[in-house]
């Protein structure tokens, strides 16, 4: 029997208790750091902070000479991060035509 795989898109509120408190818990500790701020806020403005990638004199002038995102580009970053819906985050899952792998809660992750 061939055994094909195909990448669908799954809501990860589909996943079963213990599951999704547990995603929603580590995607939203990793957000809330730091690092994540300044990077949201890079991402924003559109140009990385010396300090975050390293400065080295090869590196551009206008990144040379940009020690810190914008206020505005941090206070976006800010409020994506506070806005931000883990439940309606969407993950690829490989699902197989092998119909030995599907079971009575197939519709379900985490099971």
């Amino acid at each position: 029997m061939l055994v094909t795989e195909q990448s669908v898109k799954v809501s990860v509120s589909n996943l079963q208790g213990d599951h999704l408190f547990a995603f929603n818990r580590t995607l939203s500790s990793v957000l809330s750091t730091a690092l994540a701020e300044r990077t949201f806020a890079q991402i924003i403005d559109g140009l990385p902070t010396r300090d975050d990638v390293g400065y080295f004199p090869t590196y551009s002038k206008e990144i040379a000479d940009n020690t810190a995102s914008s206020l505005e580009a941090m206070e976006a970053a800010r409020g994506l991060r506070e806005n931000f819906n883990t439940f309606s985050t969407l993950v690829d899952v490989k699902v197989s035509s092998n119909p030995s792998f599907i079971t009575a809660d197939s519709d379900r992750l985490g099971s």
